[in-house]
């Protein structure tokens, strides 16, 4: 992918570039070597959720905004400027960000397939004019290359769990309330592959605060053999239970379904032109054909019981199976 980058860089292509990896596909639309515009099938890459992220639009905001954007068919970000929820150049600026991080994270991908298609990109809906140059974006992967071998070192295993140090939080005064929630999720006994689920950002932004926060001996790594949250352990266990009692076909054990592989039936598109609201969403892009039901629930932030019921509509609606 980084020679792929620099290629189309320096020959200031245009065209769309569809890069995929797992159940993870983006596309970026590419104007004379410049991304104009990126999408993707991870909620993560949301525009709204970088919004949500940054504390500049709020749940209930973009909800409304999601509403007129299904009646007018405008993009997202020319309707939170419209509406008034928005400064435009705030919204530039986080459309930058989310094409630098969505093309950077493109780039460690391993493995990774990719396509070009070389044609005139059209502006059909009216949107928010922003170009990135692909060569600055290659710039900053290998700057931010002996960051993730630093990253590396520190995190063998998403399995970490951590320790909140409430001696050192002083120092962090005032904290904004991305690193609040990082430690109450840590006080939780989170591991920090449910801790990325949860906090719903790119992998190094997020990385970026914890090494921060370990800097300044907030957070502590536990050691591997620490003993687990016990409330949480029996939290989750229950809703195994639930959920195996729930799918269970009649006259088989609902034991024998504590451990189901969920699987998509069809390409992840295609059930989401189906079935794309945001609940069935973060769903979807978590099921992977390897993960169990017991493994998925806490990677999915909202209440386990209604990700519990979309499983159960899913299944329904034949649009996943369990193995």
């Amino acid at each position: 992918m980084p020679d792929l980058v620099l290629w189309l860089a320096n020959r200031e292509q245009t065209g769309v570039l569809v890069v995929e990896h797992l159940f993870i596909k983006k596309e970026l639309a590419l104007d004379g070597g410049r991304v104009i515009r990126s999408a993707s099938n991870s909620p993560r890459e949301y525009l709204g959720q970088f919004l949500i992220n940054f504390g500049l639009l709020t749940e209930e905001q973009l909800q409304r905004a999601l509403e007129t954007q299904e009646e007018t068919r405008v993009m997202l970000g020319r309707i939170l400027v419209m509406i008034g929820i928005c400064a435009e150049e705030h919204v530039v600026r986080t459309l930058e960000h989310k094409i630098r991080e969505s093309v950077l994270d493109a780039m460690r991908f391993t493995p990774a397939r990719f396509s070009f298609e070389a044609r005139p990109v059209p502006r059909e809906r009216p949107e928010i004019d922003v170009s990135v140059p692909l060569i600055e974006i290659h710039r900053a992967a290998a700057e931010r290359a002996p960051h993730w071998q630093q990253i590396a070192a520190a995190f063998p295993s998403l399995n970490v769990r951590f320790r909140v140090q409430e001696a050192a939080l002083p120092a962090l005064e005032p904290m904004d309330p991305i690193d609040k929630r990082i430690l109450m999720l840590s006080k939780a006994a989170m591991s920090m592959e449910a801790i990325f689920a949860e906090m719903m950002m790119m992998e190094y932004e997020l990385y970026t605060r914890i090494m921060r926060l370990l800097q300044y001996r907030a957070l502590e790594i536990l050691p591997a053999d620490a003993a687990s949250h016990a409330p949480l352990a029996a939290e989750l266990a229950a809703f195994d239970r639930e959920l195996a009692s729930a799918l269970a076909p009649a006259g088989e054990s609902p034991d024998q379904l504590e451990q189901a592989i969920p699987a998509l039936t069809q390409p992840l598109d295609d059930i989401l032109r189906h079935r794309s609201s945001p609940k069935d969403r973060y769903i979807l892009t978590r099921i992977d054909g390897v993960r169990p039901v017991a493994a998925l629930l806490p990677l999915v932030p909202m209440p386990d019981k209604e990700a519990i019921e979309v499983l159960r509509s899913l299944a329904r609606d034949g649009f996943i199976r369990f193995a």
